[in-house]
């Protein structure tokens, strides 16, 4: 029977045939689900768990609205499960240098100029560390002066540096633990001189800081490796293998002796931090790469971050509790979950029982653990929004209850409880973005900033209690020319590229930090790198910026 074309109910067909491509999609959904699900479990039984997240990632590839689905998460419950019995202790002793490397860049003269309004207060005897532009450099925190240069290779973030430079205590005279990138080396060096007290070769690649726990540094390696290495001397009597890689560091917990250790994905180790023992495998659920910080331990809970979407991030807060067995096993609790806003790269901060949290997006807020709320421990006393600098590092600094954020500016606030607010009382140091963590030393912050387009960094101390800049050093100026020898003596003239002048010895024979110019031009007058320096009669030097440049200086 003939049936007109425009009797067709065209309209009804095209649903019916939707539908039954939806129907077609769901019983092939289901059926890959199965299938993933039971070769999951056998890859799990047999060990073979890195074969169960390729057919895991694999299946979410084509279905990723299967994420959530209770049949895979069970399975990657197992899989985890599994992961437990493939972390093994490995010994395997590598011993420390105390030499300089080989291949070590030849001593360079390091050029600072420091201005000095007055002495930081209480900070006699301490030292001030910065990284830049591949060298670390250490100065004296009371007045600027610059002590030392060592190179450690170039970081891969421009912003800021990987591995900046820590102490191992807050004392006075601690000694430095720094990272040679260049080399995959850890150093320990005389924070006074930057000599080297020890030097180990981890021999791999690791993206993680390095963590001091007691006598112990822990470095996660991105193969997998978490070496444990003496902090004495520098050798390593073994590493503990995982079956995932590392790309953040660990969190310690010492009064449970214990150790928190975040994988690339998926899973959350509990490691004794004794024998090495892996006490547990926690399920995170995170993506690749989603877990940028380390975790951190408060009381008798562990906060971790994950940025979870586009702009986006969770911080999950676990209760660490004693299972009751003999000997005690800890298990790890979800209790709670608080969106943030924004992407979240610097870790938590922790003082006494406050956390302060900051973000991508300009979020910051404080948060206090409470003694009493067991389902809602974490409670938020106050936040603010900073509007504006969407690719700034924002660099949150908490110390005795009192808080500052630095970015392009350091900026500090007033924690104000009452109102659930966090109020700006006064910005400082403006020169341009921040480069590191700032550090509280004394009764000062210290600073490392660079002011784009400009050569170098500044490195600063400003007071606590308002505004006032104690002293600033211009360090990593590299020379404009040549040096210019002046005289028959060897004396020659070096010109920076900030258009600092300074005098040293040609021959190498004289010292190889100089914090004294013996002329500058004007911050101000020097919009453009200098890149051209000619000598004239008499002594004089000219100089200029170059190609737009519209200023020459006479020295």
């Amino acid at each position: 029977k003939y049936v007109p074309k425009s009797l067709v109910p065209l309209v009804r067909l095209e649903e019916v045939e939707r539908r039954l491509q939806l129907t077609e999609k769901a019983v092939a959904q289901d059926d890959e689900l199965a299938k993933t699900v039971a070769l999951m479990q056998a890859a799990a039984k047999e060990a073979r768990t890195q074969d169960a997240y390729a057919a895991c990632s694999a299946l979410l590839r084509v279905y990723p609205k299967l994420i959530a689905d209770e049949k895979l998460t069970e399975a990657l419950l197992q899989v985890s499960q599994a992961q437990q019995k493939l972390v093994e202790t490995v010994a395997e002793r590598k011993p420390a240098a105390a030499d300089q490397p080989a291949d070590a860049a030849s001593a360079n003269i390091a050029l600072a100029r420091s201005t000095v309004k007055s002495n930081a207060p209480d900070a006699d005897g301490h030292i001030a560390l910065a990284e830049f532009d591949g060298s670390v450099y250490g100065l004296n925190a009371a007045d600027g002066k610059l002590l030392w240069r060592r190179f450690v290779g170039l970081q891969t973030n421009p912003r800021g540096p990987s591995f900046p430079p820590t102490f191992f205590s807050p004392e006075p005279g601690s000694d430095a633990l720094v990272v040679d990138a260049a080399r995959n080396e850890l150093l320990r060096l005389e924070a006074a001189t930057g000599n080297i007290r020890w030097r180990h070769n981890v021999g791999e690649r690791f993206d993680a800081h390095p963590v001091v726990a007691g006598g112990k540094i822990l470095v996660a390696a991105r193969s997998g490796k978490l070496v444990a290495i003496d902090a004495a001397g520098g050798d390593s009597p073994h590493y503990i293998k995982f079956p995932q890689e590392l790309t953040v560091a660990p969190a310690v917990d010492a009064r449970r002796s214990l150790v928190y250790q975040v994988a690339v994905h998926s899973n959350l180790f509990v490691i004794s931090l004794e024998d090495g023992a892996c006490r547990e495998v926690f399920y995170l659920g995170h993506g690749q790469g989603s877990v940028t910080t380390a975790p951190v331990v408060i009381d008798d809970f562990l906060l971790v971050v994950v940025n979870d979407g586009a702009n986006d991030s969770v911080l999950k807060l676990f209760v660490v509790q004693d299972k009751k067995t003999a000997p005690p096993e800890p298990s790890l609790n979800l209790v709670q979950e608080i969106r943030l806003g924004g992407h979240v790269k610097t870790p938590p901060l922790i003082d006494g029982r406050r956390v302060l949290v900051s973000t991508a997006a300009g979020v910051v807020r404080v948060y206090e653990i409470s003694a009493t709320n067991v389902k809602i421990p974490l409670r938020k006393i106050a936040d603010t929004a900073i509007e504006g600098g969407a690719n700034l590092i924002r660099f949150p600094l908490l110390r005795r209850g009192r808080f500052w954020i630095a970015d392009n500016r350091l900026t500090k606030y007033d924690i104000q409880a009452a109102r659930g607010r966090l109020m700006p009382q006064w910005i400082a140091d403006q020169e341009g973005a921040f480069l590191q963590q700032p550090a509280v030393v004394g009764e000062a912050v210290i600073c490392v900033q660079r002011n784009s387009g400009m050569p170098g960094a500044v490195v600063s101390a400003v007071s606590v209690h308002d505004p006032q800049q104690y002293w600033n050093t211009q360090i990593g100026c590299a020379p404009a020319s040549a040096p210019v020898v002046m005289d028959q003596n060897g004396k020659a003239v070096v010109v920076t590229s900030a258009g600092t002048v300074f005098r040293i010895d040609a021959g190498g024979q004289g010292a190889r930090v100089v914090n004294e110019p013996i002329a500058a031009a004007d911050a101000w007058r020097v919009n453009k790198p200098i890149n051209n320096v000619v000598p004239l009669p008499n002594g004089l030097l000219a100089m200029n910026g170059g190609k737009g440049s519209n200023l020459i200086g006479v020295f």
